[in-house]
């Protein structure tokens, strides 16, 4: 991203993200796809490049490979 703030907030949307997935509760590909599209939403109120090519691909990596580890189907890159 192109501040620090905005490096901040793709991270710990991140996080948010994989603690959801690594949960005990069981969670689905369309409840993690909507989750995410709404935490960058909310993000994007102050840092409007969560959209562009590089903070998006690594939101959709890390929460593909945090499925993956937990045994579910990837959500982004099938």
């Amino acid at each position: 991203m192109y501040t620090k703030g905005g490096d901040r907030a793709c991270f710990n949307l991140v996080n948010r993200i994989k603690k959801k997935i690594q949960g005990k509760k069981r969670v689905t590909t369309d409840e993690i796809e909507e989750l995410v599209y709404k935490e960058m939403d909310k993000v994007s109120k102050k840092h409007g490049e969560i959209y562009d090519t590089e903070p998006r691909s690594y939101i959709y990596e890390e929460v593909d490979a945090a499925m993956e580890e937990m045994g579910y189907q990837r959500v982004f890159y099938r």
